[in-house]
């Protein structure tokens, strides 16, 4: 948390919140333990689903409703600092275990879910693994790991998601209007983003880890600056998380520092990538395979390869034909010419986003 200021910090998610979250509620009840976890749970009907219950916690309790007060708080001091502000506001949800405060737990109803349409479809060693431990009713479906669930489970899931999904941006709205209320609204640029997507049902698999697949790597980024607001304009050219620190400094009118990766998505001197890197490693191995995930990703318009250390499998899918990704081509002899053009872009992509700071001492 280097290079802020003031932090108040949630750590965890669902109810089991600690930092000063956990400290706030200790303030407000005798003993906040008997509120949360599985065991505290009030009973709910409908489907039962892994890692989800009806929180013991008030709505008005919970850590979505303290980052807002601490938000709006935070903001009534900058009225009148008539200083530059940057304020970071993350939510733990939505993430699992899958719990929300009532009204929100049952604000959507799981059998008026939609199931995504690779729900049970593809095949590769993890979700054959997963599946089977589904089937024989050996997974261990409480831990951080990625596991299949049933039609009913998945939409149980699906709806308390929504429920924290919405929760989230009634809050939003709330410190927005706050924003606007204390006149910050005209020279506050303003960045909705995640760290990362999920499966959500994808294949029917639940959380994330080792399947690159977009309903994991592909998440919302948007941007209003009252300057220049774009009355809702849509790009598709690629960008990511690297991308957000440069883009903050070149609105606010400064240089990134040297090494510094990504761009600056309103400078246009700096074209988009055609290709853009995910790298995923791991401490552990998991989901029936011997050898520590270790992957490699690379997306463009149309294509998303995944290579894998250690010889386990591989994956190539052709995006525009093929968006659920539910197709291996890897091994395709109709498009080894496409792996190979792709395996040279991924190796060209990664030494281009090789540490190349601090600038060298000897130049001949």
């Amino acid at each position: 948390y280097y290079g802020f200021d003031n932090v108040d910090l949630c750590t965890g998610h669902g109810d089991d919140i600690g930092g000063d979250y956990r400290r706030w509620l200790a303030g407000r009840f005798d003993d906040p333990d008997s509120l949360i976890g599985p065991l505290n749970a009030l009973p709910h009907q409908g489907p039962a689903a892994p890692q989800t219950w009806r929180t013991r916690v008030p709505e008005d309790s919970w850590s979505t409703a303290w980052i807002r007060d601490r938000t709006m708080d935070f903001l009534e001091r900058q009225a009148d600092a008539d200083q530059p502000f940057f304020a970071q506001v993350s939510f733990p949800d939505p993430h699992h275990p899958f719990t929300v405060p009532e009204p929100w737990f049952d604000a959507y109803a799981p059998d008026e879910m939609v199931l995504p349409e690779s729900f049970g479809k593809a095949a590769n060693p993890v979700l054959d693994f997963m599946r089977q431990a589904l089937d024989q009713g050996t997974v261990d479906r409480t831990k951080q790991r990625p596991f299949s669930v049933t039609e009913a489970e998945a939409r149980r899931i699906l709806a308390v998601t929504c429920g924290m999904i919405g929760y989230i941006d009634t809050v939003i709205g709330q410190i927005l209007e706050q924003l606007r209320a204390l006149g910050l609204e005209r020279d506050t640029v303003v960045i909705f983003t995640s760290d990362h997507g999920d499966f959500m049902g994808d294949y029917g698999v639940m959380l994330k880890f080792q399947l690159h697949n977009r309903g994991v790597t592909r998440v919302p980024f948007l941007i209003h600056d009252p300057r220049n607001p774009g009355n809702g304009a849509r790009r598709d050219d690629l960008a990511g998380a690297l991308d957000i620190a440069p883009t903050l400094l070149g609105l606010a009118g400064l240089a990134p520092a040297n090494g510094m990766q990504g761009r600056d998505l309103f400078d246009a001197s700096t074209p988009a990538p055609e290709s853009w890197l995910i790298e995923e490693e791991m401490q552990t191995p998991m989901m029936g395979l011997p050898e520590l995930p270790r992957l490699r990703t690379l997306v463009t318009a149309d294509w998303r390869m995944t290579v894998r250390g250690g010889g386990q499998f591989h994956e190539l899918y052709n995006l525009a034909d093929d968006p659920q990704e539910i197709t291996n081509l890897w091994n395709s002899s109709g498009h080894a010419h496409v792996r190979s053009a792709l395996t040279e872009k991924l190796l060209q992509r990664m030494i281009e986003l090789q540490e190349r700071s601090p600038l060298p001492t000897r130049l001949a």
